[in-house]
């Protein structure tokens, strides 16, 4: 993201929110890192909840696609 459009950003959502946490992944470098960024704006226990309500959103939903996943799957002898 441009430092400019960064900026806008977190401008707008100091405006619109009383807290508010911006997680951003780059791309995969060619030794395979990733550089991973976090920043959050307001009540740190507020960020806390709502980065652990995110993180149980996130689970469940790759839990029910591994379950749909399992319906698809047959043991063949």
């Amino acid at each position: 993201m441009r430092h400019g459009n960064y900026e806008e950003l977190m401008e707008l959502l100091a405006k619109e929110h009383s807290c508010y946490i911006l997680i951003t992944c780059d791309n995969k470098s060619s030794d395979g890192n990733m550089n991973v960024n976090m920043t959050y704006e307001g009540d740190p226990a507020l960020a806390s909840y709502l980065l652990d309500g995110a993180k149980a959103r996130v689970d469940a939903e790759i839990e029910a696609e591994v379950s749909e996943s399992k319906d698809f799957l047959r043991v063949v002898k």
